[in-house]
């Protein structure tokens, strides 16, 4: 299913898929109050109100107060105030990664610690299959987190 997005400078974009649409969301890219089309029905939508997109939504309180001197308002046109701005660093260390990856490598600790669920499993099995061998595979990701190679499960770098 296609969509296309009017931006915060009025102009409109796509078509894109919803994949694009998630990612933009991640980004910060697309806010709560982003209007989005439905290319098959023409049906325009705030983004907060597409069921893939809301999980990826801060909450944002958009323009609350509705007048001047409200902690809140934005004037008309100058898009959404938000206390809640999205970062593109992830929650995750740096450090507790590697750490993870260089102690505890084999069982895929650092993976789980990252979110990658699946690659965290393989590791175990790759570990158990080859006796202990496939753990130099969870040591050297271990030096790759503490050098910032990896990101999380959503893409983004750890933090320091």
């Amino acid at each position: 299913m296609a969509y296309n997005v009017i931006g915060a400078d009025g102009h409109e974009y796509g078509p894109v898929e919803i994949s694009m649409l998630q990612q933009w969301a991640r980004e910060g890219r697309i806010q709560a109050n982003t209007i989005v089309t439905d290319m098959e029905t023409g049906v325009q939508y705030q983004a907060n109100q597409v069921p893939e997109l809301m999980p990826l939504l801060p909450f944002q309180p958009i323009n609350p107060g509705g007048y001047p001197g409200y902690p809140g308002y934005v004037p008309p046109g100058q898009g959404v105030y938000s206390p809640y701005a999205p970062t593109n660093k992830s929650t995750k260390s740096k450090l507790v990664a590697g750490l993870l990856g260089l102690f505890f490598g084999s069982l895929g600790i650092h993976r789980f610690y990252l979110g990658y669920t699946t690659i965290g499993i393989l590791q175990i099995i790759v570990t158990f299959v080859t006796c202990g061998f496939g753990g130099i595979w969870g040591f050297i990701e271990g030096i790759m987190c503490l050098t910032g190679n990896i990101p999380d499960a959503d893409g983004r770098p750890l933090d320091d």
